[in-house]
């Protein structure tokens, strides 16, 4: 998904990713540097990217929600 933006932050050491190619995710080296890459991202991306943790967190957490409820 994000593998062209974070071909540059990687090797400068900014990014860092974890397993494979395909399904890999990433994490920043500061807060301020995920921050300033999430404000570059296009309004459209911003709201792809909300649902997809959205759906995550959907998953992730549904019973233990629903426990609660």
């Amino acid at each position: 998904m994000y593998r062209g933006r974070f071909a540059i932050a990687i090797p400068n050491g900014l990014a860092f990713r974890r397993g494979s190619r395909d399904y890999a995710t990433y994490s920043f080296t500061h807060a301020l540097v995920g921050d300033v890459a999430y404000e570059c991202l296009l309004k459209n991306r911003h709201l792809q990217t909300h649902a997809s943790f959205a759906q995550a967190l959907i998953g992730e957490f549904s019973d233990s929600c629903a426990a609660k409820l």
